[in-house]
C-alpha cells in the first residue's frame, strides 16, 4: 500500500476513534442529565404536594379564624344597631306601653 493510503486509513481510524469517544461521553452526559431531570421532577412533585397541603391548611384555618373573629364583631354591631334604634325610638316620643290609638270599643264612631 502506498503511504498516502496508509495516511488516509490512519486519519479515518483516528477520526472514528474520536467520534466514538465523543459519542460515549455524550451518552454518559445524557444519562446524567436524565437522572437529574428525574430527581428535579421528584422534588417539584414533593414541593407541589407540600404547597397544596399548606394552602388547604391555611384555607381551613382562615375560614375558622374569620368565623371566630367575625361573630363577636357582628354581635357587637347588631347590639349597637339595636341600641341606636332604641335611642331613635325614644327620641321620637314613643314610650314603652303607650299608644295614641283608641281601642275599638271606645271609639266615637260606634256611639
Amino acid at each position: 500500500m502506498s503511504k498516502l493510503n496508509m495516511l488516509c486509513l490512519a486519519t479515518m481510524a483516528i477520526t472514528i476513534g474520536c467520534l466514538g469517544l465523543n459519542n460515549y461521553k455524550l451518552g454518559k452526559r445524557i444519562s446524567q442529565l436524565e437522572g437529574e431531570a428525574y430527581y428535579t421532577n421528584m422534588h417539584l412533585n414533593d414541593t407541589s404536594m407540600k404547597l397544596e397541603m399548606f394552602l388547604s391548611m391555611i384555607e381551613d384555618e382562615m375560614h375558622s379564624s374569620i368565623r371566630r373573629i367575625s361573630r363577636p364583631i357582628a354581635r357587637e354591631e347588631v347590639i349597637k344597631g339595636f341600641q341606636e334604634f332604641a335611642r331613635n325610638f325614644n327620641k321620637a316620643g314613643v314610650q314603652k306601653g303607650s299608644s295614641n290609638e283608641v281601642p275599638n270599643e271606645k271609639s266615637d264612631r260606634d256611639k
